[in-house]
Formats: C-alpha cells, sequence, structure tokens
C-alpha cells in the first residue's frame, strides 16, 4: 500500500535532504547536561510520567543583547519525549529526540554555536518536570526550592537559576527563567493541546 504519492514523495525527499544537509547532530546516552563546568543535570529516567500531552509553547530566549525566538511543539509520552523548535520563518531550527536509552538533538546550522538544543531541553525540565524527578537529577552542590511563585536552583555561591511562574498553572500560562551562570534568560508561553491540564 502507497502511503505517500509519487508527487508528494518527489517534494519530500529533496525537503529532507536539505534539512538533513544543513543540520548537526549529537546522540547523548548519558543523559547528563552541563548548565556548568560543575553543575551536571541528569535528565529523568522514565522521561515522562504525567498523561501523554501535546504542548505549544512560544520561546523567548535573551542573551548577550541578542534576542532568538522560537515555537516549540512538546510530544510528551512515558516512553519518549519530541520537541520540535522552529524559528521566525517557520524553518526547523531544533529536533530533539528523548528516550530512556538516548538524548538526541539535532540543530540547523543557521543558529548560533552557543545556542544548545540540551541545554534548552534542560531549562524546561527544570521548570516544568516535577519537582521530585528534578530533584533526582541535580547534583549534590545544587538544592532545588520550591516557592510560592515556581523555584529556585541554589548553590553555596547563592541564587543560580529563578524560574517563576506568571501564571497558576505553568502549562498554560507564561514562565521566565533566569539562568544566571549563562546569563540568559527564557520567556515560555505553554499551552496544552486540546485544552488539556
Amino acid at each position: 500500500m502507497t502511503l505517500i504519492s509519487s508527487p508528494l514523495r518527489v517534494l519530500l525527499i529533496p525537503l529532507m535532504a536539505i534539512w538533513l544537509a544543513s543540520c548537526s547532530t549529537t546522540v547523548n546516552t548519558r543523559h547528563v547536561t552541563y548548565l556548568d563546568h560543575d553543575f551536571p543535570f541528569t535528565l529523568p529516567d522514565p522521561v515522562w510520567t504525567q498523561k501523554d500531552k501535546t504542548v505549544l509553547q512560544q520561546v523567548t530566549l535573551t542573551r548577550g543583547g541578542q534576542r532568538h525566538n522560537f515555537n516549540a511543539i512538546l510530544e510528551l509520552k512515558r516512553e519518549r519525549v519530541k520537541i520540535a523548535l522552529l524559528d521566525v520563518t517557520g524553518g526547523r531550527a531544533f529536533d530533539i529526540d528523548w528516550t530512556s536509552s538516548n538524548l538526541k538533538v539535532s540543530k540547523s546550522d543557521k543558529i548560533p554555536d552557543e545556542i544548545d538544543g540540551s541545554l534548552i531541553l534542560a531549562q524546561i525540565v527544570l521548570a516544568f518536570w516535577p519537582v521530585e524527578q528534578v530533584k533526582k537529577g541535580l547534583p549534590v552542590n545544587v538544592e532545588l526550592e520550591q516557592t510560592h511563585s515556581g523555584r529556585m536552583l541554589k548553590n553555596k555561591n547563592g541564587t543560580i537559576m529563578t524560574i517563576r511562574s506568571l501564571g497558576g498553572n505553568p502549562w498554560t500560562s507564561q514562565s521566565e527563567i533566569l539562568n544566571r551562570i549563562h546569563n540568559v534568560q527564557f520567556l515560555i508561553s505553554s499551552n496544552v493541546s486540546g485544552g488539556g491540564k
């Protein structure tokens, strides 16, 4: 049975080739991202423990006076988390495929080197995943404090990251993440597809 018509296949194959030729891919089997040289963060396993959901996000990343805007689609399932980040033109900026065995990040060559897809994933997990899952992945020298408006990550030198939810439920409102290690600010507006929580 033919799932894709011949004319459409002729169109899709070159487009896929262009995307593959203009991106780089990294594979991480240890599921560890480094927010700093002494701040390894181990991503949760299983990757997702809640009800399956699809989330649409608008992500604004500001660093060094430079602002980058992305539209993100998150597909969250217990066995796999998939995230696609699109740039303002609708082109693929990042594809993130995260399972218990692999973390694969594909990045468009148009994206600056200093913007790391695995670090974007880590920020999203730190802000949105259940607190107990996040705590398990933190190094011993970092503490997570839950506040009435969000979360704070601290080490012996003080607060290194603040996460504020600007509404009651971060999955249906705007969140602000200030990463003092890299002097990066994220503004993430979220909406669960289909109106779920």
